[in-house]
C-alpha cells in the first residue's frame, strides 16, 4: 500500500509467514540512515545503573495507530513529538517501566535492537520513551523522545527527578508477535510498588513559639498504616510511604492536639488530588512518584480575663452617689472586639513592669456586675491590666486587675471592689422627738419670762 506524507511516498511491502512480516523501510521519510549497532548481551559499560531486556509482542494490547518515524534519534533533553501515522490502522504495542529515583534529572540513553530474539522483528519494531505514564489513546501525551528509525541504535532522553520512564515498543508494519531486545542506561531497572512523599510544615502565629508537636500519617492501601513524627516551628519532617499501587493510596494527616492545648490547628494541603479540612491534610488516589505537602498554622485560641465589678455602699443617701463607671482592659496582644489605643509604654498599677499595651476594650456599668474580656495570648505570655473612671469623687476604688498575665490556654480573673462611706446626723425616735419639743417650749417659756 501507499502512504502519503508531505511530498514523501514509501512503499510498504507486507508479507506475513508464521506470524512475522518482512520488507519495509526502516523510517516513514525514506531515509537511508546506516544503524551504529548495539550489542545489548555485551559488556555493561561504563553506567552504574543499566538494564537488559530481551522480549517481544505478547498481542495482548494493540492500539490504533503509531508513532511517525522521522529518522532523528532523540538527545537529550529529548525531542518533539513527531505526530501519528496510520491513525486507523492497528498496531501491537508493549511497555516497560523503569524508575528515576535520584533527586535530580537523568539523562537516560536507551540501545535499541529490533534485530534480536528468535524472531527478530526487523524494521517492524519501533521504540519511544515517555514520562510518567502511556495512553495509547493519546500518543503524543508525555511523549519525550524516540529511536527515530526501527534499526538498531541509541536513542536518549530526560527523565526528571523522582520520575517514571515508560519505554513503549511498537509495531510498525501491522501486528506481529516478534522479537526485539533493549538496554537502558543509567536510571533503575524497573520500578518501585511505589512511592510518594509527603513534607509537613508548621507554623504559629503567636509568635517565635518552639513547641514540639506530634504530627502523625494514616494511609489505607487495604490495610492501615500509622507513623509519627515531632515537628517544630524550625524543623519540617517528610513520610515516605512506599509498596501501593498507582492511584490506589489514600493518606491523611493532621496534628495531635492533646500537646497543643489552647491552639487550633488549620491545614493547607499541597499535591494532585489534595484537599483539606479542619481535621487535617487529605491525599486521594495517590500515584507513585507523588510529592505531597501539608502546612499546619496553629493560633492560639482567645482566653478569658473575668472582671468581677463590686461597690460597697454604707451608710444613708446611698441612692445619692453616681454609680456609673467605665472599666478600660488594656493588653499587649489584640482583644476581640478590642481596638487599638497606642503603643506607649506604661506601668500597670501594681507592678513594677512597664510593656507597650497597644490594644484595649472598654466596658460600661452603674452596678456591681462581671464583664468578660477575651485576648488572643501571644507566646510564652501576654500582659493585662484594667483601669476605672468613676463619675462621683466620694468614691474609694481598690483595683486588684493590674499585671495580669495570659498564656495559650490560660487565662486570668480579679476583682475591683468601689467603696463609699457616708457620715449622717442622728437622728431621734418620736418619743424623742416629743420631749425635745417640750423642752425647747420650756426654754423658750424661761426667757419670754426673763425678758417681761
Amino acid at each position: 500500500m501507499f502512504v502519503t506524507l508531505g511530498r514523501f511516498a514509501c512503499l510498504s511491502l507486507v508479507l506475513l509467514f508464521s506470524g512475522l512480516v518482512f520488507a519495509q523501510d526502516a523510517n516513514d521519510v525514506g531515509r537511508n540512515v546506516t544503524a551504529p549497532g548495539v550489542n545489548i548481551d555485551g559488556p555493561a559499560g561504563d553506567s552504574p545503573l543499566e538494564c537488559v531486556v530481551q522480549s517481544g509482542f505478547s498481542g495482548q494490547n494493540t492500539q490504533s495507530g503509531r508513532i511517525f518515524r522521522d529518522a532523528i534519534p532523540s538527545t537529550c533533553p529529548g525531542k518533539t513529538y513527531p505526530g501519528i501515522f496510520d491513525a486507523a490502522g492497528s498496531y501491537y504495542y508493549e511497555t516497560y517501566t523503569f524508575s528515576n529515583d535520584s533527586n535530580s534529572t537523568v539523562c537516560t540513553t536507551v540501545e535499541f535492537n529490533p534485530d534480536a530474539g528468535a524472531t527478530p522483528c526487523g524494521t517492524n519494531a519501533h521504540a519511544s520513551a515517555y514520562v510518567g505514564s502511556y495512553d495509547p489513546a493519546n500518543q503524543g501525551t508525555n511523549y519525550v523522545g524516540d529511536v527515530g528509525s526501527s534499526l538498531a541504535q541509541p536513542f536518549s532522553f530526560d527523565i526528571p527527578a523522582l520520575s517514571n520512564l515508560v519505554l513503549v515498543v511498537t509495531n510498525t508494519a501491522g501486528v506481529s508477535t516478534c522479537t526485539f531486545g533493549f538496554e537502558v542506561n543509567d536510571i533503575q531497572c524497573g520500578v518501585d510498588d511505589g512511592r510518594a512523599t509527603f513534607e509537613v510544615f508548621k507554623e504559629f502565629t503567636d509568635g517565635d513559639n518552639p513547641t514540639e508537636a506530634e504530627v502523625t500519617i494514616e494511609c489505607f492501601t487495604g490495610l492501615p498504616l500509622t507513623q509519627s513524627q515531632t515537628i517544630t516551628e524550625d524543623q519540617s519532617v517528610e513520610f515516605v510511604v512506599t509498596d501501593f499501587d498507582d492511584g490506589e493510596l489514600d493518606c491523611v494527616i493532621s496534628e495531635n492536639l492533646d500537646d497543643l492545648e489552647g491552639y487550633t490547628p488549620t491545614y493547607f494541603a499541597g499535591g494532585p488530588n489534595a484537599s483539606s479540612d479542619e481535621d487535617g491534610c487529605h491525599f486521594n488516589d495517590l500515584s507513585v512518584f507523588g510529592e505531597n505537602s501539608c502546612s499546619i498554622v496553629n493560633e492560639a485560641d482567645p482566653v478569658d480575663i473575668d472582671i468581677e465589678k463590686i461597690w460597697v455602699i454604707e451608710g444613708p443617701s446611698g441612692d445619692e452617689v453616681d454609680t456609673g463607671y467605665r472599666l478600660t482592659l488594656h493588653c499587649d496582644s489584640p482583644i476581640v472586639g478590642g481596638q487599638e489605643c497606642g503603643g506607649s509604654m506604661v506601668s500597670s498599677p501594681e507592678g513594677s513592669d512597664s510593656y507597650s499595651y497597644p490594644f484595649c476594650k472598654k466596658f460600661y456599668g452603674d452596678s456591681s456586675q462581671n464583664f468578660v474580656g477575651q485576648v488572643y495570648p501571644e507566646y510564652p505570655e501576654s500582659h493585662c491590666w484594667v483601669d476605672e473612671r468613676v463619675y462621683d469623687d466620694s468614691v474609694e476604688v481598690s483595683n486588684g486587675c493590674g499585671n495580669l498575665v495570659v498564656s495559650a490556654g490560660e487565662g486570668t480573673s480579679c476583682v475591683i471592689v468601689n467603696t463609699v462611706f457616708f457620715e449622717g446626723i442622728p437622728t431621734l425616735s418620736r418619743y424623742g422627738m416629743a420631749i425635745m419639743a417640750l423642752l425647747m417650749l420650756g426654754l423658750g417659756l424661761v426667757t419670754f419670762r426673763r425678758m417681761v
